[in-house]
């Protein structure tokens, strides 16, 4: 039964770190490799209305790239309402191959703590569940 436990942690523990590998993947590319522009955050939708306690909003940016074209698009980020003010100038990052990947050049606008979360928690149970094998297996 011990083994049964171990995999489905093994198994949760996987997904969260690839999960979480993948959040991460896109705000690092683009604070390595980005393009830096002023912007403004023009809109913020709700996400969900579910939780109406602290809830998370997309937020739409107009920015114009440094080749002097026009973009208004909404980051894959979700922020809180106060981590934007809408209207004020703020630094935004977008790819050169796709502006339309553009985030908030700011910790909570490029989305890698959550993700980095994730990723930690998923491997803290991966290990936990490898070691539970062992000790089962030697025990």
């Amino acid at each position: 039964m011990g083994y049964v436990y171990c995999g489905l942690v093994l198994v949760l523990g996987v997904f969260a770190a690839v999960l979480g590998r993948r959040r991460t993947r896109g705000g690092l590319h683009l604070l390595r490799s980005g393009i830096r522009v002023l912007g403004t955050a023009i809109d913020l939708t709700l996400a969900s209305a579910d939780d109406t306690r602290k809830p998370n909003h997309h937020v739409t940016l107009k920015f114009v790239t440094r080749d002097g074209q026009a973009w208004v698009t909404r980051s894959p980020v979700l922020m809180r309402a106060e981590h934007v003010r809408l209207g004020v100038e703020i630094t935004v990052i977008y790819d050169r191959a796709d502006p339309r990947n553009v985030r908030i050049a700011s910790w909570p606008g490029l989305g890698i703590g959550g993700g980095q979360f994730v990723y930690l928690l998923g491997v803290t149970l991966t290990i936990v569940a490898l070691v539970g094998a062992l000790v089962i297996l030697l025990g």
